[in-house]
């Protein structure tokens, strides 16, 4: 069973749910990915590793961008 939004709010879940979008993603499931990604974000918008995953799974060229944007704001290296 994976995790759900309404179980995105414990850290410790968002981190599980994370791997679960990056095995989904490198597995070719772009849609399960992006929706696991969204609840990660939805949980916690500063996450970089979503927004940076979100932009390579993104269904639009203007999602990749505006995940590309989000993941630079939260950038704590900048």
């Amino acid at each position: 069973m994976s995790p759900t939004l309404s179980t995105a709010s414990d850290p410790k879940l968002r981190v599980v749910i994370v791997r679960e979008a990056i095995s989904a993603a490198r597995a070719g499931d772009k849609a399960k990915s992006r929706t696991l990604f969204r609840q990660v974000i939805d949980a916690d918008p500063q996450n970089e590793t979503a927004w940076l995953w979100l932009a390579n799974v993104a269904a639009s060229p203007a999602e990749a961008v505006e995940a590309l944007f989000r993941a630079k704001l939260f950038d704590a290296g900048a």
